[in-house]
């Protein structure tokens, strides 16, 4: 169900403002970056970001039976969140084309569960590296 979820979050991309959708569509190598209305472009991209932070920890939740991953995961978003929206506010309107593979990147980031799908593999492995340990111990 959470992952439906996710999947539901990407097709109905459309809901979201995302000026930078129909931008990384075209050839925007070539382009300047769009003008965007800095407080939607925020409050969109924030809403996008908290629904794929929430699916993705309850994915972590339900595969691993460890809370300390839940709050693990939850710094780690919110530690990405408060270094990566101030760039992706400040890029739109201050970076030029140049700059178009760096904002593509941390665009990626804040509006895909990318973080989850790292943490699920990093925790998979943890979790079986603290098995083999233990069982080392007996």
């Amino acid at each position: 169900m959470a992952v439906a979820g996710l999947v539901s979050v990407r097709a109905f991309e459309a809901v979201f403002y995302d000026p930078l959708r129909e931008y990384f569509t075209s050839d925007y190598m070539k382009k300047p970056v769009p003008q965007v209305d800095r407080m939607m472009f925020f409050l969109h991209t924030t809403l996008r970001y908290i629904l794929n932070t929430a699916l993705s920890l309850f994915i972590i939740r339900l595969l691993f039976d460890n809370i300390n991953y839940v709050k693990w995961g939850v710094y780690l978003f919110a530690g990405a969140y408060v270094l990566l929206m101030p760039v992706y506010l400040w890029f739109p309107g201050h970076a030029g084309s140049e700059s178009a593979f760096a904002l593509f990147y941390i665009r990626r980031f804040l509006i895909q569960p990318v973080l989850g799908m790292l943490l699920i593999p990093a925790f998979y492995y943890l979790e079986n590296t603290d098995k083999k340990r233990k069982e080392g111990f007996r």
